[in-house]
């Protein structure tokens, strides 16, 4: 999650409206509002999809897709030339933010940990993305300075897929029970009401 915050404050500074600088038509420039208007679109859309790929194929798998698609996102980006590939792009890594982001990873961290430890850990999980959001810009500013933008969208697509290398440290959750799938909405609310944590 780390990374992939990082790689979106990252985007962010290098998304200075621009043409594509081996193009010899002048392209219109982006606005960076454009840009990321169309992500955070494509993260609201991609974030029912990726909750739901979550539920229905697990945490695991929705976190590889999301960060295949963030990395393929900013990877073709590297290579689009017209306003159109970076606007449609944008949604492309919209939706792989939704699969990297806090929505996916904080619902792993919550199911994963005890009632004990959860506070705790979904602080650390967040202080994480924020971190990365941090540090993510001035190394994408030095990085700037020594290469064009487009090898630095490289350098965090693969910074992105290293990034999974984590996955099998995580601990799955525990499947829940044919009787937990089975009660009802109201059972559920009255027992979280009940929970002096709760409320």
């Amino acid at each position: 999650m780390r990374c992939a915050c990082g790689s979106l404050a990252a985007q962010s500074l290098s998304e200075r409206p621009r043409g594509h600088e081996s193009c010899s038509i002048p392209a219109r420039p982006i606005p960076a509002g454009v840009l990321a208007s169309l992500r955070h679109r494509g993260g609201v859309h991609g974030g029912v999809a990726a909750g739901a790929l979550a539920e229905r194929f697990g945490d695991r798998k929705a976190i590889i897709w999301g960060a295949i698609l963030y990395a393929a996102g900013l990877i073709l980006s590297s290579y689009a030339y017209t306003p159109g590939q970076h606007q449609l792009l944008n949604i492309l890594i919209g939706f792989g933010i939704a699969g990297t982001g806090f929505g996916v990873v904080l619902a792993v961290v919550g199911r994963a940990t005890s009632a004990e430890n959860r506070s705790m850990s979904l602080g650390i999980a967040t202080a994480a993305g924020s971190a990365g959001q941090v540090f993510g810009a001035p190394v994408a500013e030095v990085l700037l300075q020594s290469y064009p933008w487009q090898t630095v969208f490289v350098i965090f697509a693969v910074v992105i897929l290293a990034s999974l290398a984590a996955l099998p440290f995580l601990r799955s959750p525990q499947v829940a029970t044919k009787a937990e799938l089975e009660e009802s909405l109201g059972t559920v609310l009255v027992r979280a009401f009940k929970d002096p944590t709760y409320t």
